[in-house]
């Protein structure tokens, strides 16, 4: 289970409504007054290559970690690690590298997960996820606004672990992301891990390699 690190309500900035927290290495620009809701919504991408439904999936931030765990139980027992950092020379996310690892059991996931669960769950500029080693496998991906995106093949794979939850589905679901606000690298501000020395010795353990560049400018 995830621990406790991800969950530092004191240092945490809450919407309007006071229930729901955001990320520390995030700040909101404007939306004083806006309020977010924790649900989940589902679209059909007929158009990639394999077609597939995509799950958005967004609770306060002292769930993440939590949520994040559950959701990999219907990920097979072996999975690929996949980590998101900005390129080199890049000081936010509108161009960022994409490495993933070779196939390891989803205990070693869950094991890296919790170790770095602070960063994962924070750093404004680190996305974090995990998919079945075969093309067009399922994944789950926790980005760097801390959404956590699902892909699965059928509907009715998920929907049973976020009713769990108590999480209701949205036809439109309304993001804090969409309003202006600034991404921070926690280790810069002294609160937490560097992604870089992260990524380099996940390097040596897991044998992470780099697979693409993805533009989001």
């Amino acid at each position: 289970m995830a621990s406790n690190k991800g969950n530092r309500k004191s240092v945490l900035k809450r919407d309007a409504s006071g229930k729901f927290y955001f990320p520390i290495g995030i700040d909101m620009v404007e939306g004083e007054n806006y309020r977010q809701s924790e649900a989940y919504e589902v679209s059909y991408l007929a158009e990639d290559d394999i077609p597939h439904y995509q799950y958005m999936v967004v609770v306060s931030i002292e769930k993440v970690a939590g949520m994040f765990e559950k959701l990999t139980e219907f990920l097979p027992d072996w999975v690929s690690v996949i980590v998101e950092v900005p390129a080199p020379g890049e000081h936010g996310l509108s161009m960022a590298d994409v490495w993933i690892s070779s196939p390891v059991p989803k205990s070693k996931m869950l094991e890296i997960f919790d170790r770095h669960v602070h960063l994962f769950c924070h750093d404004g500029m680190v996305g974090f996820g995990t998919m079945a080693p075969e093309e067009g496998g399922e994944e789950i991906f926790l980005d760097d606004h801390k959404i956590i995106y699902c892909s699965a093949h059928e509907l009715g794979t998920i929907e049973p672990i976020l009713e769990k939850e108590n999480l209701k589905a949205a036809r439109k679901l309304r993001h804090f992301s969409d309003l202006s606000h600034v991404h921070y690298n926690l280790y810069r501000k002294g609160q937490g891990e560097d992604y870089l020395a992260v990524l380099e010795n996940l390097r040596k353990e897991i044998g992470l390699e780099w697979q693409d560049s993805k533009d989001y400018s």
